[in-house]
């Protein structure tokens, strides 16, 4: 789904929300209505499969009934943690009610308001451990972490001040075994999961510390506006694969979950006996068996490595890959039209830029950038933003640089110089003075170029004195 095209689905969720008891429970269930791909993690009671394979809990309750007040339906997909922030990056779903306060989500657009359910971390010790009341106290203590699941940002500077591994037990039941053995002191663990672990394995005298507390929203999904508005001219599907620095060409084939495989083995499943339930269609599948024509987005194909183009020119010159492992080959019904974007972070192979038509984006002028800071800082002084963007433009110019500062940079930067209230005396005291620019930092992302900046400037005092 679209989410840039609904502006007023959350507007009405919010007054929804306002309405409608959690408890409630007549929902829509109209197959006609538009769909909203929703993904979770195995939280309960707030989020759970129940055993006819069913999304349920507190959470899912609420968001179907938010949705059907909005005139849709939800579609429940349930992920491990960082499968769901893969799926939010692609684009497979297009929301998940989670929290926003972990650096893995920081580039996503963030529901700001509550939902009304609260998420507690804990540190679960046995009798006569000593009590925690702050991340800190946890300094220098053998700890014991569950796999799969992201921890607050203050709990990671802990271990990683003070030098020292947690063990990753891989379920509660082994992280209380662990616990138990005396291997570690205390278990870090959400509140709900790790209580309804207990109840099912009751661990004698263990309590509960709560270390920090905050709300569920709802994080979405971004999208690209450019694809978009391409695929709704031509009125097709729109694919997204957004690509990483870890990205390899197979994903967008597939990929052979031989991992899941092997578990169903162990466990019995009849589901091992057929290799085709462990294929995992990547996106270039995904549009090559697409039913009518699609627009497929490559976005900042630059990421990846440099072999990444390579091994796609084939499958894209010929629409058809081979599956090795079901010894299948697929075709593709209707020939994609591909949008591939870079940054031009890095070189793109000659074989693969051949095949390309270029559509260059000029970087914006002066006078674009004065409107786009005027966006996003409608208060700032006009006398500061001209002394910041004469500086800013002389710093692009500069011979030598790795890394040149883009849009992004140069707002990071205005925002620190407003915050410090630095005046526009100081900006152009250090630009006539040849002298390296206030807070530059935030502007050069390479440390190659601080480095350069910081030879600049000693040189300039040396030549001044």
């Amino acid at each position: 789904m679209n989410m840039h095209k609904t502006p007023g689905l959350w507007m009405r969720i919010a007054v929804a929300s306002l309405l409608l008891a959690p408890t409630t429970s007549a929902i829509a269930n109209d197959q006609d209505l538009p769909v909203l791909t929703a993904g979770y993690i195995q939280f309960p009671p707030i989020a759970y499969t129940d055993e006819q394979g069913h999304a349920r809990g507190s959470i899912i309750e609420l968001t179907n009934e938010l949705a059907a007040a909005s005139g849709y339906r939800v579609d429940w997909k349930s992920y491990p943690i960082n499968r769901i922030y893969r799926s939010l990056d692609t684009g497979d779903i297009d929301l998940w009610p989670g929290s926003p306060q972990v650096p893995a989500l920081q580039d996503f657009t963030v529901e700001s308001s509550s939902l009304g359910v609260r998420v507690k971390l804990c540190a679960f010790a046995l009798q006569g451990t000593p009590r925690i009341s702050h991340y800190q106290d946890l300094a220098n203590h053998d700890l014991v972490l569950i796999r799969g699941y992201t921890y607050r940002e203050q709990l990671n500077r802990v271990i990683s001040e003070n030098h020292y591994h947690p063990i990753v037990a891989p379920d509660h039941t082994a992280a209380m075994e662990i616990l138990l053995r005396g291997r570690a002191q205390y278990l870090i663990s959400y509140g709900h999961p790790m209580q309804e672990a207990l109840a099912d394995y009751p661990l004698h005298g263990a309590r509960c510390d709560q270390l920090d507390e905050w709300p569920l929203v709802y994080v979405i999904s971004k999208r690209n506006p450019q694809a978009e508005e391409i695929a709704e001219a031509l009125d097709a599907p729109l694919i997204e694969w957004h690509v990483k620095s870890t990205t390899k060409a197979q994903h967008g084939l597939y990929e052979y979950d031989a991992v899941a495989r092997l578990r169903d083995g162990q466990l019995g499943d009849e589901r091992v006996k057929d290799i085709a339930n462990y294929i995992l269609p990547g996106k270039l599948w995904e549009a090559f068996a697409s039913g009518k024509r699609p627009v497929l987005l490559i976005d900042e194909i630059d990421k990846a490595d440099i072999e990444f183009p390579n091994d796609l020119l084939l499958e894209i010159d010929r629409m058809e890959f081979y599956v090795y492992e079901t010894k299948e080959t697929v075709k593709a019904v209707h020939r994609p039209i591909i949008i591939i974007t870079s940054n031009n972070e890095k070189e793109l192979p000659d074989a693969f830029l051949r095949r390309c038509f270029f559509h260059y984006i000029r970087f914006p002028d002066h006078g674009t950038m004065e409107r786009i800071v005027d966006v996003h800082y409608p208060d700032i002084k006009k006398r500061l933003v001209a002394a910041a963007l004469g500086l800013f433009y002389d710093i692009r110019e500069a011979p030598g640089l790795k890394k040149k500062p883009s849009t992004s940079e140069l707002l990071d930067w205005l925002k620190l110089l407003m915050a410090e209230d630095i005046t526009p005396e100081d900006l152009r005291a250090s630009e006539s003075s040849q002298l390296i620019p206030p807070l530059y930092g935030a502007l050069l992302k390479s440390e190659q170029d601080v480095q350069l900046f910081e030879r600049l400037a000693f040189l300039n005092r040396r030549e001044q004195r």
